[in-house]
């Protein structure tokens, strides 16, 4: 065995006869789903190179000025480690150093809203949001929200008289407006590329990632800007889309920085623990496998040869399998809806194929219903409301509406399915947590208007958008540690079923597209548990014998340890759920005791 410093290239020596022991626990077990770094104590001699290597004067009585330096665990020329080695103290005429190899802790440092992102500056604000409506940037999207505070309200005059609140007041990101207040989704392919550059999910979790996004609505106190939300500066010039003078420009924003509180090492492991995926180790790199693909897999190593002929068997336990979102309890209660201002609604449920057909039933019906959608079992509640959309200038009163009413219907969500805790569990047998620190995100398919000026040439034409209902912070507040994660897609922001094409204000309302595929939900046929936990869940659970077995290795088999690969022992498959490594300067043969649970 040899120690090469990567500072120097010096070869370091160690204390004689003294043997290295190595811990690899195999992540697939680990409840965030990453790597455990390696650790062990090493003692160096007082040699010249060492002394010179670490900065240690022995008569002067002060520690090393070295205390920490890069370094690799070399076996039969072959580099079996990589770490640095960290000062522990210095007695019994030695140094004493830990050797920890590289790990997580190290690689997802800081924060999600401290990862360098675009920064956008100098952009006409309208050309800059029309260019996040189109997908022509990589790093966010600019979906319709809906403030949880309004979501009920009513923002469109009425007979009855003013609207309840503003269109500002209920939406981000509104569609009519080449100028809204904006809160932006971060894409969550973006993010992973930033903390875990060159590593890549599995292609069957792929086609999922590709689609998700965090809301990112916090705003720093420099974002202060009451009607955009974003940094903006306003120049002195004509404007012929707007017919102002004044145009405004984003300044000096980056979306990343209105992303909530998170770290970048939660956020990883949450993406894996949604998709059932595991973050391992693969030599110098990382690589990501999904539970799924690793127990079903046909492939081995075999190590029959290698196993001395001590071993023992520890009987297995029954285990528990749960899946979780960190929403807050999604039951639904028909009698009382709070979030409705209801505190009776109708208890029967319509039930309706489609967001259209549902819009066409609250178009037409004069008190709150509810309906509920065949495929998601999402429940939405709403009724008809007559707006007055039309208006003009009339002096001193300014805006005045006609009397000509359009009927619009306004909604809200009951009750999000698919959102349950999946528990399954025998007698009192231990659970296997996956605890997923996001929130799925409310969503409801938005229809909305806009209030037009008589004699305009543009028609009302209601713009069709799954919309998320979130609590905004307060401006220059503190950063929110609540976490909605949804799929984007065109301006939509949902977590299952249909949604719809982009609109073309005034042109084109956008058409609804089903497809269950885009499902982001627990349950259901195309949720999590189905397509990525159900084969590691059952396997899971399943009583299984530990195995614990002395094997001797070679310098290639340490190097070329993958721990989501299968090892046969005598014709039956394993898993290594923790191997212990002991190197000496002995032989170059590495002592494992490894417990290997059967596949």
């Amino acid at each position: 065995m040899l120690i090469k410093s990567l500072r120097t290239e010096n070869i370091l020596e160690y204390k004689p006869d003294q043997e290295v022991t190595f811990t690899l626990d195999n992540p697939m077990f680990e409840d965030d789903r990453l790597p455990v770094a390696v650790s062990t104590g090493i003692e160096f001699s007082l040699t010249p190179t060492n002394k010179t290597e670490f900065g240690f004067v022995e008569a002067m009585m002060l520690p090393p000025l070295v205390q920490k330096i890069p370094a690799v665990i070399i076996i039969a020329g072959i580099e079996i480690f990589t770490g640095e080695l960290q000062f522990d103290e210095f007695s019994d005429s030695a140094l004493k150093y830990t050797f920890v190899g590289k790990g997580m802790d190290e690689i997802l440092a800081g924060n999600i809203y401290e990862l360098p992102s675009n920064t956008y500056d100098g952009i006409k604000l309208s050309t800059f949001v029309q260019n996040a409506r189109n997908g022509n940037y990589q790093d966010f999207g600019l979906p319709m929200i809906i403030r949880q505070p309004n979501s009920a309200k009513i923002e469109y005059a009425t007979a009855a008289g003013a609207a309840e609140c503003s269109l500002i007041d209920k939406y981000a990101n509104f569609p009519y407006s080449d100028t809204p207040y904006i809160v932006p989704a971060v894409k969550v392919p973006f993010l992973l590329k930033k903390i875990l550059p060159g590593v890549y999910f599995p292609s069957s979790i792929d086609w999922h990632i590709d689609q998700l996004a965090i809301i990112a609505p916090y705003k720093p106190e420099n974002w202060r800007n009451e009607r955009h939300g974003v940094p903006v500066v306003y120049e002195d010039a004509y404007d012929p889309n707007t017919g102002r003078y004044t145009i405004a420009k984003i300044s000096d924003f980056r979306p990343t920085d209105g992303l909530p509180e998170m770290t970048n090492s939660d956020f990883v492991s949450n993406i894996l623990k949604m998709f059932c995926a595991t973050l391992f180790s693969n030599g110098a790199g990382y690589i990501i496998q999904s539970n799924k693909d690793v127990i079903n897999d046909k492939t081995f190593i075999n190590w029959s040869d290698r196993v001395a002929e001590a071993y023992s068997i520890i009987a297995g336990e029954e285990n528990g399998y749960t899946l979780e979102y960190a929403n807050e309890n999604s039951n639904y209660t028909p009698s009382k809806v709070d979030d409705l201002g209801q505190a009776e609604i109708d208890s029967s449920i319509i039930t309706c194929d489609t967001y259209e057909d549902m819009f066409r039933k609250f178009q037409t019906s004069a008190n709150y219903i509810n309906v509920q959608i065949a495929k998601t079992r999402n429940i939405y509640s709403g009724k008809q409301v007559k707006a007055r959309l039309y208006y003009h200038y009339e002096g001193r009163k300014g805006i005045v509406y006609n009397s000509f009413e359009t009927p619009i219907a306004t909604m809200d969500i009951v009750y999000q399915a698919g959102l349950e805790k999946k528990k399954i569990q025998s007698g009192d047998s231990k659970s296997c947590e996956n605890n997923i620190g996001f929130n799925c995100a409310k969503c409801v398919p938005a229809n909305v208007a806009t209030p037009i000026r008589e004699g305009s040439t543009d028609s009302q034409v209601t713009l069709r958008s799954m919309a998320p209902v979130i609590d905004f912070p307060t401006v220059g507040g503190e950063r929110p540690t609540t976490v909605y994660i949804g799929m984007l897609r065109n301006h939509n922001f949902f977590d299952q079923g249909n949604y719809f094409t982009q609109p073309i204000p005034y042109v084109d309302g956008g058409t609804e597209m089903s497809d269950n595929t885009y499902s982001i939900a627990i349950g259901g046929e195309k949720g999590l548990y189905e397509q990525f936990h159900k084969d590691f869940a059952e396997w899971s659970m399943r009583k299984k014998d530990t195995i614990k077995a002395d094997v001797f290795l070679s310098p290639t088999d340490v190097a070329n340890l993958r721990l989501w690969r299968k090892i046969m022992i005598y014709n039956r498959l394993f898993l290594i759920k923790t191997i212990e490594l002991t190197i000496s300067d002995k032989a170059d043969i590495a002592f494992a005791n490894v417990e290997f649970i059967e596949v």
